[in-house]
C-alpha cells in the first residue's frame, strides 16, 4: 500500500500526478485513478506529443488515444479510460511533460549525492562518545 506520494505535477485538487514510495506512477484525473511504471509515463508522454487533432487513432506500447464521434477523446492504460476534451488533453500533456522533467531532475539529483557521497566520504566513524539514545 502506498503511504507516500511526491507530486510531480499539479494543477489543482482534480488533475494530480504523482510517485509513490515504490516507484509508481500515480495519475489522478478527477474522480480517477492511473497507475504506471515510471518507463510507462515516458511511453505515455511520446503518445500524447505525437496525437494530432485531426487523428481518429493512436497507440503505444499498451496505451491508446481514440477519437469518439462526439468530439472527445478516449485514453486507455490498460483497462483504465479517460474521457477528454482537447483542452483536458492538452493540459494532460502538460503535466505528463512536466511530470517527466520532475523525475529527470530528482533522478539526476539523486545520482550527483551518491557520487559525491562515495567519493568524499570513503569511510565515516563516528565517536561513541557521541552517540545519544532517546531510551
Amino acid at each position: 500500500m502506498c503511504r507516500q506520494i511526491r507530486i510531480l505535477a499539479c494543477d489543482g485538487a482534480d488533475h494530480r500526478i504523482g510517485q509513490c514510495e515504490h516507484g509508481t506512477i500515480h495519475i489522478f484525473w478527477v474522480r480517477a485513478s492511473i497507475f504506471l511504471a515510471p518507463e510507462d509515463l515516458l511511453n505515455l508522454l511520446g503518445l500524447l506529443q505525437c496525437w494530432q487533432p485531426q487523428q481518429g487513432f493512436a497507440e503505444s506500447a499498451g496505451l491508446m488515444l481514440r477519437r469518439m464521434a462526439s468530439g472527445h477523446i478516449q485514453l486507455w492504460c490498460a483497462c483504465v479510460g479517460l474521457l477528454l476534451d482537447d483542452n483536458e488533453l492538452d493540459l494532460l500533456r502538460q503535466m505528463v511533460w512536466h511530470a517527466v522533467g520532475q523525475l529527470e531532475h530528482l533522478a539526476t539529483s539523486q545520482r550527483c549525492r551518491s557520487q559525491r557521497w562515495s567519493d568524499e566520504y570513503r569511510v565515516f566513524t563516528a565517536p561513541l562518545t557521541g552517540v545519544t539514545s532517546p531510551n
